[in-house]
């Protein structure tokens, strides 16, 4: 009985720690967002404008 209890309070912990990670993921990804935006921006015009060239 405590053998099982004490697998189940292991596999709780790794599922709080998903879940944390993936609290932190959608954080970081809401927080990021306007970044990650401006540098794909930035870099598609820089690779636009690189290839342009003749």
């Amino acid at each position: 009985m405590s053998k099982a209890t004490a697998i189940l309070r292991r596999n709780g912990t790794v599922v709080q720690m998903v879940g944390y990670l993936n609290f932190a993921t959608f954080f970081m990804m809401i927080f990021c967002m306007p970044c990650f935006a401006f540098v794909a921006q930035f870099a598609t015009g820089f690779a636009f404008a690189y290839i342009k060239q003749p």
